[in-house]
C-alpha cells in the first residue's frame, strides 16, 4: 500500500469530466492538468486520506457484478502514483461510499468525496500568490505605483505615507486568499493591476466586481478568485491599510502603537 506522503503525482476524474493532474514539486502540489498553477493541497490531501480510511466492509470482486456497487462507471476514478482506486455509489443504510482497489471492494466513509469531484477550479490554491517570490512593485488602478527601494516600499503619491503603511499593503497582498475559485465567466472586465516579483516576473489580475464581492481574474488561467467585499479597501485603495489604524494619511506614528512600541 501506498504511504499518502510518498505520493508523487495524482489524477482525479469525475464522472464526464475531463482529467486533473497534480504534480508533487519541492513540497508543494501544483497544477499540471489542465493548466499549470499552484494546487489546493486541502483537496489534494483529501484524496490521499483515501488509502487510510477505516473500511466498513470488504468484498471479493470475484464472483460480483461491478455494476451492483456502481463501480463498473464510477462517480469518481483515483489514480495515485499509477494505482488506481474507484469509489462508486451508496448503500441504502450508513449512506457509506464503495470504493474499489485492487480485487477487493470497500465500505468507506463519504465525507471526502464531494471534495474530488467538483470542476478544475475548486482545485486551485486559494492563496492568491501561493508559491510566488516576494513582491518588489505594485501597480494598482485607484493608488498607482509602490515600488521597493533598496528595501524599502515607496509611493509616489501627492501626499507622504509611511514605509510601514506601504508594507501592510504589501503584505496583504502576499498573503491574500480568497474563499472560492472558479472558472472565469467572461464577464466584463472594470480594471486591470499588476504584480512584480522579485524574480522578474509579472502577474496580471483583472478586476471583475468590487462591489458586493471582490473577484480577480487571471483570463491567462481561465479562472477567477472571490473575495470578500472588504478586500476592496484591503487590497485596492490605501485607505483600506490606513483605516485598519484609524490615523490620518501620512501619519507615521500610529503603526507604532499599533505594534504596541
Amino acid at each position: 500500500m501506498l504511504a499518502p506522503d510518498k505520493v508523487q503525482r495524482v489524477v482525479i476524474q469525475a464522472r464526464n469530466q475531463a482529467p486533473i493532474i497534480v504534480q508533487r514539486s519541492a513540497g508543494r502540489w501544483q497544477l499540471v492538468e489542465p493548466v499549470a498553477v499552484a494546487a489546493n493541497s486541502f483537496r489534494i490531501e483529501s484524496a490521499l486520506a483515501l488509502l487510510s480510511a477505516t473500511s466498513y466492509q470488504q468484498i471479493a470482486v470475484a464472483g460480483h457484478a461491478l455494476a451492483k456497487f456502481g463501480l463498473e462507471e464510477p462517480q469518481l476514478r483515483l489514480t495515485l502514483d499509477g494505482m488506481p482506486i474507484l469509489l462508486g455509489g451508496q448503500e441504502a443504510l450508513n449512506y457509506r461510499r464503495y470504493l474499489l482497489l485492487g480485487d477487493t471492494i470497500h465500505l468507506v466513509m463519504d465525507k471526502n468525496f464531494y471534495l474530488l469531484t467538483g470542476p478544475w477550479p475548486t482545485f486551485v490554491d486559494l492563496q492568491l500568490l501561493s508559491g510566488r517570490a516576494k513582491l518588489s512593485a505594485l501597480e494598482l488602478p485607484e493608488v498607482g505605483r509602490l515600488e521597493q527601494v533598496e528595501g524599502v516600499w515607496q509611493w509616489a503619491g501627492a501626499e507622504p505615507l509611511s514605509a510601514d503603511l506601504l508594507h501592510l499593503l504589501v503584505e496583504r497582498w502576499q498573503q491574500a486568499q480568497a474563499v472560492q475559485v472558479s472558472a472565469y465567466n467572461g464577464g466584463a472586465l472594470k480594471r486591470s493591476l499588476q504584480l512584480t516579483f522579485v524574480t522578474g516576473d509579472k502577474l496580471r489580475f483583472e478586476i471583475v466586481a468590487d462591489e458586493h464581492e471582490l473577484i480577480l481574474a487571471r483570463t491567462d488561467l481561465g479562472i477567477q478568485y472571490h473575495l470578500p467585499a472588504e478586500q476592496v479597501q484591503g487590497l485596492l485603495r490605501l485607505g483600506g491599510v490606513n483605516n485598519h489604524f484609524d490615523t490620518p494619511v501620512g501619519s507615521e506614528k500610529e503603526p507604532d502603537k499599533a505594534r504596541g512600541e
